[in-house]
């Protein structure tokens, strides 16, 4: 069975942590446009960071009450 999840390099990793990190504390409608610009045109961390966004969001208001 082949696993459908990317291989990324902990670098990699690091870069998409650091492109979340700073898209979550940016108002939700600017987001798209920031990891957009951030990714450089790549399309998998791009695709991976607006994926984790969601969740990021759900913690931020579960932990703090609020965006």
């Amino acid at each position: 069975m082949r696993n459908s999840e990317p291989t990324y390099s902990p670098e990699r990793w690091d870069l998409i942590a650091e492109i979340f990190s700073s898209a979550i504390e940016l108002p939700a409608s600017a987001r798209h446009a920031f990891v957009a610009d951030a990714s450089q045109g790549d399309g998998d961390i791009r695709r991976e960071v607006l994926a984790m966004l969601p969740a990021g969001e759900a913690w931020r208001a579960a932990a703090w009450g609020g965006g």
